[in-house]
């Protein structure tokens, strides 16, 4: 689990430049996911990063590793 979500987060910053990176990160969700985003539900994840970058495309996860904790869940910093 930790491994899936340290790649997706990985991928996602990378690929802001990276067409690569883009792809591996496109490649991690079903065509017809469905995007769900203050209440509001879309279909495709590749549209939806696309009109993310368009708007911030210097944004970056600020992120560590995750680590499972004793309760079960994952934290990271």
């Amino acid at each position: 689990m930790t491994t899936l979500l340290n790649n997706y987060f990985r991928l996602f910053d990378a690929s802001r430049t990276d067409a690569r990176a883009m792809e591996d990160l496109l490649s991690l969700f079903t065509p017809d996911a469905e995007i769900v985003l203050n209440g509001t539900s879309r279909r495709g994840f590749e549209g939806f990063m696309k009109a993310f970058y368009e708007f911030n495309m210097d944004v970056k996860h600020m992120w560590g590793r995750w680590v499972l904790q004793p309760d079960g869940s994952y934290q990271t910093n």
